[in-house]
C-alpha cells in the first residue's frame, strides 16, 4: 500500500511513513513467530522433512536442510529490512525538500486516520 503513495505533500509523507513503519513492525512480529517455530523444529528435526516414500530423513540430513531453508529465509528478511530502511531514508530526503508549515499532533492524527483507512480500504 505504501508504495502506491508518492510523497509529494506532508500528508502523503506522513501516511507513507506510518505504513512503512507498520510494515516493519509486522516483519518484526513475523520474525519472532518464525524463530519460535524454528526452536520447536530443531527439537526434533528428523520429523520436519520426509522423503517421497514416506520415510523421514536422518537427523543430520534434516538439520542440514533446515539450516539451508533458514539461511534463505534470513537473506530474505535482511532484504526486506534493507528495503524498508532505504525507503525511509529516501523519503526523509524528499520530505526535507517539501515546503511545509508547522503541523500539530491533532492534524497528524487526523491524517493518519483518514489516509490510513483510505489506503487500507480504498
Amino acid at each position: 500500500m505504501d508504495y502506491n503513495i508518492n510523497p509529494v505533500t506532508v500528508e502523503d509523507y506522513i501516511t507513507r511513513r506510518w505504513l512503512i513503519i507498520m510494515s516493519r513492525a509486522v516483519l518484526n512480529a513475523l520474525e519472532k513467530r518464525v524463530m519460535d517455530m524454528v526452536r520447536v523444529l530443531y527439537m526434533n528435526p528428523s520429523k520436519c522433512f520426509s522423503r517421497k516414500n514416506g520415510k523421514n530423513y536422518t537427523k543430520s540430513e534434516a538439520i542440514k536442510m533446515l539450516d539451508n531453508k533458514l539461511e534463505t529465509l534470513g537473506v530474505n528478511y535482511q532484504r526486506q529490512y534493507d528495503l524498508i530502511k532505504g525507503v525511509l531514508a529516501s523519503d526523509k530526503k524528499k520530505y526535507d525538500k517539501i515546503k511545509r508549515s508547522d503541523i500539530s499532533d491533532k492534524e497528524i492524527f487526523e491524517i493518519l486516520v483518514s489516509k490510513g483507512i483510505q489506503s487500507i480500504f480504498g
